[in-house]
């Protein structure tokens, strides 16, 4: 049984990219509860008008979740960087806190 178990979470439903002839397509992933962090926006490149929003998503431990997956958050779309954190048991307890984490980014 997890150790974490989230009183609110948000339903995502995620897509993976698949090239298609060298065009980015995405097929569907099936949905799961989420928890979405998100931090202050970033500004890039010394213009007040381009900016990035950085966050964290946790998902439940085992859900297929990748790097370059998108899944759109409060009309936003965001991107899953890097790979998955906390995926093992904890390293004192050996407890399972059945959910893991990634880092997002949306570019609005």
């Amino acid at each position: 049984m997890a150790v974490i178990n989230p009183a609110f979470t948000q339903t995502i439903t995620p897509s993976r990219p698949v090239e298609n002839f060298g065009e980015e397509a995405f097929t569907s992933l099936p949905s799961t509860p989420a928890v979405v962090s998100l931090s202050a926006p970033s500004h890039k490149g010394g213009t007040q008008s381009r900016f990035v929003i950085y966050g964290t998503v946790f998902v439940p431990r085992g859900y297929d979740l990748k790097s370059n997956d998108r899944f759109t958050y409060q009309n936003f779309v965001f991107r899953v960087t890097g790979w998955p954190r906390g995926d093992q048991p904890q390293a004192f307890t050996g407890d399972d806190f059945g959910w893991v984490s990634f880092m997002i980014e949306a570019a609005p």
